[in-house]
Order: structure tokens, then sequence, then C-alpha cells
């Protein structure tokens, strides 16, 4: 039961500490205004008892209370300045939430065609062959049409990957398609060339030339 109690202390604490850490000058202004109108308030509510005999003293203390009158537009400058800082703190983690969504969907995508490819390749029959020995049988003979088709809808998937990688920030975009040649045999990455080289699938072929630049030495792309 202490345990517990003694774990529980410890996130609490944590999470104060990260909190104070996030928003430590915005603290320390609250702390400072604060004071400050607390200390004028103890200054101007002591009156000493003899007051009355000193007509003046209402009157010095009413100008020495003018001069706060900068401090109050310091002051309410620094509440617009707050709420400008905490608008666009807000529009930034609105920003980074829907990046994170992004982020997320994109990778479920990605992975749901890594593992169509997956289950299309061991599915993959082209006379006698299957899965990745078709794939290697189906390579010479793209001329034949029907070659060509058996192999067109899995080639698909990998241009659509490629396409979803082209959308994403470009420092993670290598990383991805390093992913995803680490998932294909070195004949399905010839299979890709093979179908970039298409005269019509020009937008296909400067996506492999970008992500694969030594495909072109390698594959006489």
């Amino acid at each position: 039961m202490q345990q517990r109690q003694s774990a529980q202390a410890r996130v609490l604490m944590q999470v104060v500490m990260k909190f104070i850490a996030k928003h430590w000058l915005w603290l320390c202004a609250i702390l400072f205004v604060g004071a400050a109108w607390f200390g004028t308030l103890c200054f101007f509510s002591h009156v000493p008892k003899d007051a009355a005999q000193h007509g003046d003293y209402f009157a010095l203390r009413g100008t020495f209370g003018d001069m706060f009158g900068a401090a109050n537009c310091l002051f309410s400058a620094i509440i617009v300045i707050g709420v400008a800082y905490g608008i666009v703190q807000q529009r930034q983690e609105i920003a980074d939430a829907r990046q994170a969504a992004d982020d997320a969907r994109f990778m479920t995508q990605f992975h749901y065609l890594l593992s169509k490819i997956d289950d299309h390749r061991q599915k993959m029959k082209f006379q006698k062959w299957t899965g990745r020995e078709a794939i290697t049988a189906i390579i010479p003979r793209l001329n034949d049409e029907d070659a060509r088709n058996h192999a067109s809808l899995y080639v698909m998937n990998l241009r659509n990957i490629l396409w979803m990688i082209s959308k994403q920030p470009k420092a993670d975009q290598m990383e991805y398609a390093n992913v995803l040649t680490g998932c294909l045999s070195l004949p399905e990455f010839e299979l890709l060339i093979k179908f970039a080289q298409t005269p019509t699938n020009t937008e296909f072929r400067n996506l492999v030339e970008t992500y694969y630049p030594s495909s072109g030495q390698r594959m006489a792309l």
C-alpha cells in the first residue's frame, strides 16, 4: 500500500515538474504580478494614526498611486501577449495533433499495403511456378501479355506505396523507401524497374529514379 502511494506521489511529482518546466515563464510572470499587486495593497492599506493631522497624506498617496498607471499598462500588455502566446501554442498543438494523426494513418496504410504485397506474392501463380519463382519466371517474359497481366496488380501495389511515400516529409521518404526495399527480393526489385521502363509510366519512372538513383546503373533504366 505504501509502495503504491509512493509510486503515485512520484508520478504526480513528475507531472508537476513537467508542467513547471513547460510553463515556467508564465508562472514567474503570474507570481511577479501577484506580488506587485499584493505589495501595493499592503502599502496603501497602512494608514498612520495621525493621518488626520496631515491633510496632504492621502493626496500624496493618490499621486503615488497614479504612478502605477504605467504598470497597469504593462500588465495589460503582458496579458494580451499571454493570450496571443496561448493562441499560438494552441494552434501549434492542433497542428501537431493533426500531423500525428496523419502519420498514424500513413503507417496503417503503409503496413497494410506491405501485407498485401506479401499476400499477393504468396498467391501469385504463373504457368507451373508460384510465389517468388513465378515472379522470377515472369521477368524475361514481360513482352508476353499474359505474363504482364499476372504481374501488373502486384506492381501496382508497389507503385501505390511509392506514391504514398512521396507525400511524406522529405526527411522520412528515404527511410520508408528503404523499408520497402527490404521487403523485396532482387527479382521483385527488377520487376519494379522493368515496369518503370514503360514509356507510359512516366510518373512511376520518376518515383523509382527518385528513391533508387542507382537503379539506372544496376538495371540499365
